[in-house]
């Protein structure tokens, strides 16, 4: 394969990028080469993926790549290979860095977009080509929508047909499931078989359904005056008979179906559509089936008036099933119809929306200006994440970029990952993708894990000849990546880094082992090994490199909500804090209940009922001996009661918010609910709740009762969440994360479990969606038609394929071991897992073959696997393991006395950098000479601004409420906050301008030499921290080791001259004016609003030097450092001072100028990280 910096940069080609691979460099890459080989901007380089949370981690990778290589040419030497030919292919190295500066300073005008985000842009900045609506309202969510079309059709429809086929049908297709099978539609979705919709208008004629209904009447009426009289002969030949198949008619089953005929022809019902269960066992037909060869079956006139009856029940259920299809096809066409009528109407747009009125406008009569234009401002573009498109977003871009040999397309994508077909993508457009593009090139090594985990992971996939079910998706293995490679250690050797555990079962027990008892089995090896594993690390016995393992270390991959809460559950009882990261929706959460119920009891605080069921809730520190208390103390419950009446008042008069909050305070909820072991997962839940709550309140103008119809209403929807009310995380500090696989897709984790991975397909129902293998593999949605079966077949090959690139990235996320759990469970039968092991034989024989197999034969189809994989993987058989040490939440030791302490304990102080300084300073202060001195000059510029505290409190607070990046793209943003600032903090309106220029001049300023891309005005309020807070405890040290310290390390003796350490052991607290994050390097800035001149010279270096040593800056600025070092020690997996600390910038502003550059008003420094840790040391206690 060709080298990064030759890959072509014109035509249409393919990347296949295999987990680890470095997919993103790659696209990182592609973007800075198209920046200086074609001198494209980053405006017209246009990069897609599929997430917002891709976009946002995408922006953040490609704008580092560039800021790399600006270094890179900067420095003449490049990080690595792809740097260094970058360099070489380059010649105008000034010219490059020219290019790459300017495209980080317009970074934030950067083209990289969800497909939704391309298409949305397209159609607005084309909108008389594309013919969209100016005014068109973006919706996320039209279910409610569809809900309304759901309900007309329902109400449109089955009023005109008979009673019997309006109640087969509600058996069949409620309300609710005709939503649901509205939402999954979509345009060019093929509905087999085609049945004739005249048959809806037979049905609701009557005459063939009474005609029938009448016939089956009048043989039910006799059926149950014959009963009573034949029901002993009729026994007495089911139980004796000697010619039935016992198989079939079993004795112990057949008086369970003689007293279910007693109780049908007690109650006599009306027919309409149904008879009881096993009717039809008493039918001469089914006795027939079930006779031994050669012999004849029982006979009686009972049996016979049975099977006419059958027989007609079959021909109107016939009759009501091709009913039944047609309904839903026209339910179908009714849908689409109207979906598309009303959204017009209401001028709304659903995200797939986007798409479509895109692609339509590609194909309509402005197609070619259109897609000029598009090409025009997009002649470069890199689609991520292509493997999980779907045919509408395939057919945009091969329309656009197919025939434009001049322009750029790369479609990047791993078909081994594609993972996400309940959300439309479709797997089959991406493999007509790679026959369409003409080059593709595929990307082997992996950056990721340990190479023996690599060898792993490719011995389990290339022992299956077809590992991903279709031959179109092969399976290549790749090689690990030549770099220093991190290594874990358990207890001094490294262990094989794939554990495949082998859950066995009991002597005693026969056959699968039940799902049941299996995951109990599996939670407690899976609490077990991981307090093992933390247990280790702690004593210095589980390693990453020198780093200890953590529980932040430890990732557990799941398939669904449920198998995470019962990990979650387990890992609690075993004192393990863990945190769950998924879609599920908070108002699925406890917590929602328990609020439901507590605001029920506000709005009703008369009705005791209610108010019994708040006071039982968790929230409210509820118990069953506390509410039997309350029945004898009326007092109390009076309390309570008044309690209630006044959160009533609060709600109605002071709003929502203010009663809630006044609730949780008085009854101190958070307490109550930090007591539980996941205490703070349950206080996140109602947080959020009363923000959602509170939103809702204030956007629709809800009261009390709408505002409770609407909780309940979202509580009893099964729909998956939007993004505003999925759970929110808990803080992840310390914590082994429990993610779904799908979540995890582009994650990595050091350690990481794969309890349920064994997890086998879903059962087939009636309605059964799959892709046509003879017609392109266009979608199709089986109602019921001859092929049905056949259908079924593929539909469980898609599944089955499905399942195996799930357990190919829940594989693939770990970094240095991985566990993965197997074993003769119930239903692993047509697992993916079954399927890659033990895949020898087709799926139909190797479920067959897999029930049959014993422990023994399992591990022993296994061996062979295992010895090809030299050592990588280790199986590991687990019995019923001892479970994990459990507590109960909440729970408190028994029989502990506490103890009486005799001792003294002296008063601690809290002290300041001020304090310890106060012991006078080198010659006057400049603070105090700007006070006496006051304005000087007559201008306004910012020397001559105010001089003093009060002067400097108000710059501060400008550049604290400044938001950086605003200052080059919403210049009357950061006006009028100045102008409200001065007004604030009572200046003139006339120092606006000074103290606009001096912001322009900080923030646009390079703050080093040597890196021009280092400019605060590049720095987002998500990369920054203002007034970083500090208080650390101060140990008993004395100003004399401190100033040995500083003198040892090549400080002046004035740096450490006049401290003072008098006040004693205490804590020591302060204030860092700025934290920033720079290419993954922090720093901290301190502004300083000295007076030095009124020139930017009188700033440089040696006069700032002077400043610092005068005010004592020196020694402030490495306390700050020891504070910023602990902070970020104890916040950043892996943090290296030498690594992540860049250094610290005291800004004097008033000298700062974009003329001068660094050279004036900045003061750098990056103290040793010898004198950090060892002033660290001594001033820091414990």
């Amino acid at each position: 394969m060709p080298a990064l910096s030759q890959y072509p940069l014109s035509g249409v080609h393919l990347i296949e990028a295999s987990a680890g691979t470095g997919k993103t460099y790659t696209i990182s890459a592609l973007f800075v080469r198209l920046l200086l080989e074609k001198g494209l901007s980053v405006r017209h380089i246009l990069v897609v993926t599929y997430t917002k949370a891709a976009t946002e981690d995408l922006r953040l990778r490609v704008r580092q790549m560039v800021s790399s290589c600006l270094q890179a040419f900067a420095a003449g030497q490049g990080q690595d290979d792809f740097q260094r030919s970058l360099l070489a292919r380059v010649t105008d190295h000034h010219q490059a860095g020219r290019l790459l500066l300017s495209a980080l300073q317009d970074f934030d005008e950067a083209a990289i977009f969800t497909i939704h985000a391309f298409c949305q842009r397209m159609l607005r900045e084309n909108s008389l080509e594309s013919g969209a609506l100016f005014d068109t309202e973006l919706a996320p969510d039209l279910d409610d929508l569809l809900q309304e079309i759901a309900a007309d059709f329902w109400r449109l429809q089955m009023d005109r047909f008979p009673v019997s086929f309006t109640a087969f049908v509600r058996r069949q297709v409620l309300p609710d499931n005709l939503f649901r099978f509205l939402k999954r539609l979509r345009p060019g979705l093929v509905l087999l078989p085609e049945v004739d919709p005249g048959v809806l208008t037979e049905i609701a004629r009557g005459g063939v359904v009474q005609e029938a209904e009448q016939e089956i009447a009048r043989s039910l009426a006799e059926l149950y005056q014959a009963w009573p009289a034949v029901r002993v002969e009729v026994s007495s030949l089911l139980l004796e008979s000697r010619e039935l198949n016992r198989t079939s008619y079993r004795p112990e089953s057949i008086p369970l179906w003689l007293e279910e005929m007693d109780l049908f022809c007690l109650e006599q019902r009306p027919y309409q559509g149904e008879l009881c269960e096993n009717f039809a066992r008493f039918s001469a037909d089914s006795l027939l089936r079930c006779t031994k060869k050669s012999c004849c079956p029982p006979q009686h006139p009972f049996f016979e008036l049975c099977r006419s009856i059958c027989a007609r029940h079959e021909q109107l259920q016939e009759l009501f099933d091709r009913g039944l299809i047609a309904l839903r096809q026209e339910a179908c066409r009714y849908g689409l119809a109207e979906f598309a009528r009303r959204k017009l109407e209401k001028n709304l747009f659903a995200y797939d929306d986007l798409l479509l009125k895109l692609q339509q406008a590609l194909q309509g009569s402005s197609r070619q200006l259109l897609a000029r234009q598009i090409l025009s401002r997009f002649p470069a573009a890199l689609i991520d994440e292509f493997q999980d498109t779907d045919p509408v977003q395939y057919e945009i871009f091969s329309t656009l970029y197919q025939g434009a040999s001049e322009n750029l397309l790369y479609i990047i994508g791993d078909p081994k990952q594609a993972i996400y077909s309940f959300r439309g993508a479709d797997i089959f457009t991406y493999l007509q993708a790679i026959r369409d593009v003409p080059s593709a090139f595929e990307l082997a090594e992996n950056y990721r894990s340990e190479p023996a985990l690599i060898k792993a992971v490719n011995t389990l996939f290339s022992s299956c000849a077809n590992p991903f079910v279709y031959r179109s998706i092969g399976f290549q293995p790749v090689s690990a990546a030549e770099r220093q490679q991190s290594r874990l250690t358990v207890r001094r050797r490294q262990e094989p880094p794939l554990q495949l555990w082998q859950i066995r079962r009991d002597p005693a027990e026969q056959g699968a082992m039940t799902r049941e008892v299996a995951e109990k089995r599996i939670l407690d090896s899976l609490a077990a090994e991981i307090r093992q594993l933390l247990e280790l690390g702690s004593r210095g016995e589980a390693l990453i490199n020198d780093h200890a393992v953590g529980s932040r270390d430890i990732a557990v991959l799941v398939r669904e909500n449920r198998e995470a809460r019962q990990v979650q559950q387990a890992l609690q009882q075993a004192g393990i804090p863990a945190v769950q990261q998924s879609m599920e929706s908070l108002f699925a959460s406890r917590e929602a209940a328990e609020v439901c119920r507590v605001l029920a009891a506000v709005a009703e605080p008369g009705n005791e009922k209610r108010l019994r069921a708040a006071l039982a809730t968790d929230m409210l520190g509820g118990s069953c001996a506390g509410l039997a208390a309350l029945e004898q103390d009326e007092k109390t419950w009076s309390r309570w009661f008044a309690s209630f009446h006044s959160y009533q008042r609060c709600w109605r008069d002071k709003g929502f918010m203010a009663m809630f909050r006044l609730l949780l305070d008085r009854h101190r909820v958070r307490v109550q609910l930090l007591r539980f072991v996941d205490g703070e997962r349950r206080l996140t839940n109602v947080l959020h709740l009363g923000e959602v709550l509170h939103g809702f309140e204030r956007q629709e103008k809800a009261g009390p009762p709408a505002l409770l119809a609407w909780l309940a209403e979202q509580m009893a929807d099964g729909r998956q969440a939007d993004e505003e009310y999925q759970l929110r995380l808990e803080s992840d500090a310390e914590r082994v994360q429990i993610v779904t696989i799908h979540r995890a897709k582009g994650l990595q984790y050091p350690i990481v479990f794969c309890p349920f991975c064994w997890g086998g397909a879903r059962a087939v129902r009636d309605m059964v969606s799959f892709h046509l293998p003879a017609d392109k593999h266009r979608p199709a949605l089986d109602l019921g038609s001859e092929d049905l079966e056949s259908h079924k077949e593929l539909a469980r090959q898609e599944e089955l394929a499905e399942n195996m690139r799930l357990l190919y990235v829940a594989l693939t996320r770990a970094v240095h071991r991985c566990y993965l759990v197997w074993g003769c469970f119930n239903g692993a039968e047509s697992s993916a897992l079954a399927w890659l092991l033990h895949g020898r034989d087709d799926f139909a024989a190797l479920k067959k073959r897999f029930k049959k197999l014993t422990d023994e034969q399992l591990a022993g189809e296994l061996a062979e696997l295992i010895s090809r994989a030299e050592g990588s993987i280790e199986l590991v058989r687990r019995s019923d393991a001892p479970p994990a040490v459990r507590r109960r939440p909440g729970e408190a030791p028994l029989g502990l006395t506490c103890r009486t302490f005799a001792g003294s304990i002296a008063a601690l102080q809290v002290t300041s950098f001020s304090a310890i300084t106060s012991h006078g300073r080198l010659g006057e202060s400049y603070a105090a000479r700007e006070e006496a001195a006051g304005p000087g000059e007559d201008d306004a510029s910012i020397f001559a601004f105010p001089r003093g505290a009060a002067p400097g409190t108000f710059l501060h607070d400008v550049l604290e409420h400044l938001d950086f990046p605003q200052l080059g793209g919403e210049p009357a943003t950061v006006r009028q906050l100045v102008a409200g600032k001065l007004a604030q903090h009572g200046f003139a309106a006339k120092w606006q301008e000074a103290v606009l220029t001096m912001a322009a001049n900080v923030l646009s300023t390079p703050l080093l030499a040597e890196r021009p891309d280092l400019l605060l005005q590049a720095v987002s309020r998500g990369q920054r921290l203002n007034e970083l807070e500090f208080c650390f405890p101060l140990a008993a040290v004395t100003a004399g080791r401190v100033r040995e310290i500083l003198l040892a390390h090549g400080y002046d003796e004035e740096a450490a001259a006049g401290l003072d350490f008098s006040v004693g052991n205490g804590f020591l607290k302060g204030f860092i004016d700025l934290v920033f994050v720079h290419d993954q390097r922090f720093y901290l800035a301190d502004w300083k609003s000295n007076h030095l001149g009124s020139a930017p010279a009188d700033y440089r270096r040696e006069r700032l030097q002077e400043v610092m040593l005068q005010e004592r800056y020196t020694l402030q600025y490495l306390l700050y450092t020891v504070a910023l070092h602990h902070y970020l020690a104890g916040r950043l997996p892996g943090y290296r001072y030498e690594e992540h600390f860049g250094g610290l910038f005291y800004i004097f502003l008033r000298g700062v100028s974009r003329q001068h550059g660094p050279a004036c008003g900045i003061y750098h420094d990056r103290p040793d990280a010898r004198l950090v840790e060892e002033l660290g040391r001594v001033l820091v206690a414990g």
